[in-house]
C-alpha cells in the first residue's frame, strides 16, 4: 500500500477510534469500556466501516489463550499489514497500529484464528453498533450492507 491510501486507513480508523469512545456508543455491550475488552466487537465494525470508504478485504484476526494480561484479542489483516484500533488497552501503546509485519500481541497467543470481516452479518448486537458508528463518521453504507440490514 502507497503512503497516501495508509494514511486515508489511518484518518478512517482514528474517526473510528473517536466515534467509539464517545458516550452515545456505551450502551452497547461491546463498546462500554472502549478500548478495553472491546477489540472484536471494533475489529468486525472496522472492517465493515473500511469497506464502506473502499477498502475491503480485512479480515479479523483473533488471538487466544495468551498470558493474564492479555488473555484474547483481535485485530485486523491485510496485505501483510495489521490495524488494531484498541492497541491502546495495553500499557505501552498510545492509540492504533498500522504497521506492516504482524501484530505485537501475536507471539503471546497459543491459538491463533482468523474470521472474515462479514460475519458480523451473523451478530446483530455488533451490526447495530456498526450502524451506528458509521453514522457518526458520516461512513456511506454499502448496498450489500444496506440490503443484509
Amino acid at each position: 500500500m502507497d503512503e497516501p491510501r495508509l494514511e486515508r486507513i489511518r484518518t478512517i480508523a482514528s474517526d473510528f477510534h473517536l466515534a467509539a469512545q464517545s458516550p452515545d456508543m456505551a450502551h452497547h455491550p461491546g463498546l462500554h469500556s472502549f478500548p478495553q475488552g472491546s477489540c472484536r466487537w471494533a475489529s468486525f465494525m472496522l472492517a465493515q466501516v473500511l469497506s464502506d470508504f473502499g477498502e475491503e478485504g480485512w479480515v479479523v484476526r483473533c488471538g487466544e489463550q495468551g498470558p493474564e494480561w492479555l488473555y484474547s484479542h483481535c485485530w485486523l489483516e491485510r496485505e501483510g499489514y495489521i490495524l488494531d484500533v484498541t492497541a491502546d488497552q495495553v500499557k505501552g501503546y498510545d492509540g492504533l497500529l498500522l504497521h506492516l509485519g504482524p501484530s505485537p500481541f501475536e507471539s503471546v497467543f497459543r491459538r491463533l484464528r482468523s474470521i472474515h470481516a462479514s460475519d458480523i452479518h451473523e451478530h446483530p448486537p455488533i451490526l447495530e453498533a456498526y450502524r451506528q458508528i458509521a453514522l457518526a463518521i458520516s461512513a456511506p453504507r454499502s448496498s450489500g450492507e444496506a440490503e443484509k440490514g
